[in-house]
């Protein structure tokens, strides 16, 4: 490509910059110097926050740790809703959702069927029960679908790809529920637990109100938050093997590399709703609290690790600019050179952070060239939530307002734990993020009235990942 972005750098960067000129910054991708190998390792499940590289202190992630140096951290990825298959929809369209659905709108060209048509292998290798199902669409655009040992037959794969341009998908749930199932990799199961100030806090205020947090019952929710650690550390190691298969088959120089998640998890962070199956009859907190995912949109559940790893990126950066998952196909389309399907030209909800990863930093502070405003947009049935940095708003969808939720709106600069609802303090502030929540969903698929409709297949993945009885 070698052209210089400057069109598109005083764009993107009208959003993402804030610093001490007025010049936009130019930036330039460096030429396709070969075969490129572009690989998209979604960990399912994974929350940035129990992540070392992204500050956690427990050694999470060693692998990640030290190939950081050569890529870029994006520090408030947002995933486009709390559970798998909506999230996954948005990532592959390039789209922002406002409902919930299993399957793939057949009419949005996607990932894979994009990097197909212009002439890449594409290999799937997907573990998630969901994803994996024929009728859900996922499988579209896929040259090779595979289903099970998903990081062997990767390996596979990449050993087989070298010499040609490969798009390769690899969905883990390394971290999805029930955690540390392999005791050959527990590191921290059976040893002291880690749970915040914060997380204490509501679990003492809910024994308080009569909760049962005996010492057995906390114990169960510290091990299993140790077994949630270990697996963040066993997906760390996994990415770790394809990135070393990559560099032993000669490919990682030109490679483009994505590291993210679909959601995060509960981890018994904060309470359900009380209209929750998950809460009904609850006696102790470790009922009451949620586990898992889906439904809520706190930043426990939808706040997500995002890294890239490119030819020529400046490696090392962390990037402070909310961002989320539905800017990777644009990006990636940029970074290959790729033009946007043409039914879709203009209606990608996402951005190319193409200029996080190049634009020239020298004579700028560091990480302030790209602290600027800009916003995400996430959503489940109940609600939809947008970030304008340093605030968010969960906006109740009819169906949340009819089981009791409220509007709320937190600042997360000043309150990360998202404790202090800010609605009846800053009336302009919720009716500006309002006005924007509105302009963001004009684009987005999925209706958020429409009923979840589940296939017998469906149901029946549902159940293996825990989200039904």
């Amino acid at each position: 490509m070698a052209t210089l972005r400057l069109a598109l750098a005083a764009a993107v960067l009208a959003g993402l910059a804030t610093c001490s000129s007025d010049t936009p910054a130019a930036y330039e991708v460096p030429a396709k110097a070969g075969p490129r190998h572009v690989l998209v390792f979604l960990v399912d499940t994974l929350r940035a926050d129990h992540m070392a590289c992204y500050g956690y202190p427990r050694d999470t992630t060693p692998f990640l740790d030290d190939f950081l140096e050569r890529g870029v951290r994006f520090d408030k990825a947002i995933s486009q809703s709390s559970w798998t298959a909506p999230s996954v929809i948005s990532l592959f369209t390039g789209r922002d959702v406002a409902g919930e659905a299993v399957a793939l709108p057949a009419e949005l060209p996607t990932l894979p069927e994009i990097f197909r048509a212009a002439g890449y292998r594409t290999g799937g290798f997907v573990l998630n029960p969901l994803i994996q199902n024929p009728e859900n669409g996922f499988r579209r655009g896929f040259e090779r679908f595979q289903t099970e040992r998903a990081v062997r037959k990767a390996m596979t794969w990449i050993k087989n790809s070298k010499g040609k341009d490969t798009l390769t998908y690899v969905h883990m749930v390394t971290t999805h529920d029930p955690y540390a199932i392999d005791p050959k990799y527990h590191h921290f199961t059976g040893g002291p637990g880690l749970v915040p100030d914060e997380v204490e806090a509501r679990w003492s205020a809910a024994e308080g109100r009569g909760m049962d947090l005996s010492d057995e019952v906390r114990e169960a929710m510290v091990q299993a938050r140790n077994g949630y650690d270990d697996d963040v550390r066993l997906a760390d190691s996994q990415f770790g093997t394809l990135v070393a298969e990559l560099e032993r088959t000669g490919q990682l120089d030109n490679a483009i590399l994505v590291f993210c998640s679909d959601h995060g998890e509960g981890l018994w962070t904060r309470e359900a709703f009380e209209f929750s199956p998950e809460a009904s009859g609850a006696t102790t907190v470790q009922q009451r609290f949620k586990m898992t995912h889906g439904g809520q949109l706190y930043d426990e559940l939808v706040h997500t690790p995002l890294m890239i790893w490119a030819p020529g990126v400046v490696g090392g950066r962390q990037v402070s600019s909310v961002t989320s998952n539905v800017d990777i196909l644009p990006t990636l389309l940029e970074l290959c050179d790729l033009a946007p399907p043409s039914d879709a030209a203009g209606a990608l909800s996402g951005t190319s952070l193409a200029p996080a990863l190049y634009v020239d930093t020298t004579g700028l502070d560091p990480g302030q060239h790209l602290a600027g405003p800009r916003n995400a947009m996430t959503a489940t049935r109940y609600a939809h939530a947008l970030y304008s940095w340093p605030y968010k708003l969960i906006e109740p969808t009819e169906l949340g307002l009819a089981e009791g939720l409220h509007p709320e709106l937190f600042d997360l600069g000043a309150d990360p734990g998202e404790d202090h609802d800010l609605t009846a303090e800053l009336p302009e502030v919720l009716e500006r993020l309002r006005a924007e929540l509105a302009q963001r969903r004009r684009s987005a698929v999925l209706d958020p009235d429409s009923e979840l409709e589940l296939t017998d297949a469906n149901r029946a993945a549902m159940r293996a990942l825990g989200y039904t009885d």
